[in-house]
């Protein structure tokens, strides 16, 4: 048993290394012949980034798109679009009541019954090449989803390659970048607009609330706070809840239990119970199985994944599907290709164009006689003359110049004396005669100034206080 065991483990091993491979191959191939799109559920958004340090929860797709687009990826898309579309059809088979009740399975099948609708991964696969084979004629477009786990990854027929969320990390990290560092950028659109209910699908409980939000006519927000607490979301077995859109009461039932959706069937074959739409998906819906090796807390885990999900609902102007104008016209496209048998077409098979040198193998003789005929002819070289001697020149005796004469030094120069100079006599100094101050007349009669005098400027009377002053210093 335990031989088997590891065989199966390498078995998987090797299939994750050829699917990387694979992508590799795509993200390298050859842009003038290939489009390559790479699509991310909201699931993947919310959990890729714990194993690069993010919080959990925390959207990571600006991130993502940012190093895919460097890896080679021409487009990357949001899955949620197509989630809208999904709804739609359910909604649709709900009110037809064909099948009674409408059935939704997370893994795909249970106790041989199919769900009422396609699966959203296969349905955003085709629409993506859909719409890049519009906008690029003469390309292939190829296509790479990135599933929740192992198991989905076999739900998605119509992708060129379809990873895990692990496989993606391990692509991721190959490349040495830091995620936490890597600038955002934006998804492509118009494939990555779609309504606030299509984020939370993926929790256990959230796609009947979808469903249930394009059945109400009110879609006040009182009204959608009390979807929340209409029962569809619990810790029970079986969560029921009955909502009315006004005219019609609509019974949902959600479990985890795979036992549970058997006995769910069987009392609704036999008119026990009455069920419009029953959803089935693992615990803690398809956020709590992704990168949960190692995980202490997982249901708290769960919780802020579900949060993160919730959080990106918020943003959207949209509420429901049934209100999205995006997610009506993808619905009519998939209609057309439904209708036209173009949602079933089998991918293109994709060549490696590998240059390979071209070898010509031939014989030993045929090598030879190439050789033979390639010779050139002989030619016989004249002999070179060798040049004739030159006559030896004697060299003449240099004459060694003659002995220099001493030269005689300058005599020296008589000194001569200085003659003291005299100063000179210091000149008497001359007292100034003092400066006679005019007779002050008489000006009381005439109210204190000379009536024939004029007013002094400033200038004049600084020159005569400085007079003054020097007089005084005089003294």
């Amino acid at each position: 048993m335990e031989e088997l065991e590891m065989m199966e483990n390498a078995e998987v091993e090797v299939v994750e290394s050829e699917a990387m491979e694979l992508a590799w191959k795509f993200f390298a191939a050859d842009k003038k012949k290939n489009f390559i799109a790479v699509i991310l559920s909201p699931v993947v958004r919310v959990t890729l980034g714990e194993k690069f340090g993010l919080a959990r929860g925390e959207d990571c797709m600006g991130k993502v798109a940012s190093i895919l687009r460097a890896l080679g990826a021409d487009a990357v898309v949001d899955a949620a679009a197509a989630q809208d579309v999904v709804t739609l059809l359910q909604v649709q088979a709900l009110k037809s009541g064909k099948d009674k009740p409408a059935l939704s399975v997370g893994c795909g099948k249970i106790c041989g019954t199919e769900n009422a609708a396609p699966n959203a991964d296969e349905v955003g696969v085709r629409l993506v090449k859909k719409h890049y084979r519009a906008q690029n004629p003469g390309k292939s477009v190829r296509v790479i989803t990135i599933m929740p786990c192992e198991n989905a990854k076999k739900r998605v027929p119509g992708a060129d390659v379809a990873l895990s969320v692990e496989e993606l990390t391990q692509l991721l990290e190959s490349t040495v970048v830091n995620l936490r560092l890597v600038d955002k950028e934006a998804w492509d659109m118009p494939l990555g607009v779609a309504s606030a209910a299509a984020y939370i699908t993926k929790i256990l409980g959230g796609e009947s609330e979808a469903i249930a939000r394009c059945l109400l006519r009110d879609k006040s927000r009182m009204q959608l706070c009390k979807l929340v607490y209409s029962g569809l979301y619990g810790k029970a077995v079986r969560n029921v809840a009955e909502i009315c859109d006004g005219e019609k009461v609509w019974k949902f039932a959600v479990t985890a239990d795979a036992e549970e959706v058997k006995k769910i069937l069987e009392e609704q074959a036999n008119g026990e119970v009455d069920y419009d739409f029953v959803e089935y998906k693992k615990e803690g819906g398809c956020v709590l199985g992704i990168n949960m090796d190692g995980c202490e807390d997982k249901e708290q885990t769960a919780k802020l994944r579900a949060l993160g999900l919730r959080y990106l609902s918020q943003n959207r102007t949209a509420v429901s599907a049934d209100v999205c104008p995006t997610a009506a016209t993808l619905l009519r496209t998939w209609e057309t290709m439904v209708s036209t048998g173009e949602a079933f077409e089998e991918n293109e098979p994709f060549v490696e164009e590998v240059c390979e040198d071209e070898t010509v193998e031939e014989t030993v003789e045929e090598i030879v006689e190439e050789l033979l005929a390639e010779e050139e002819p002989v030619v016989e070289e004249a002999p070179m003359e060798e040049p004739a001697e030159e006559p030896v020149v004697e060299e003449t005796p240099v004459e060694e110049p003659a002995e220099e004469t001493p030269v005689e030094e300058p005599a020296e120069e008589p000194v001569v004396e200085e003659i003291p100079v005299e100063e000179p006599a210091e000149e008497p100094v001359v007292e100034e005669a003092p400066v006679e101050e005019p007779a002050e007349e008489d000006e009381e009669e005439y109210g204190g100034r000379n009536p024939y005098s004029r007013r002094l400027s400033t200038r004049e009377r600084r020159k005569i206080r400085n007079k003054k002053k020097n007089k005084n210093k005089n003294k």
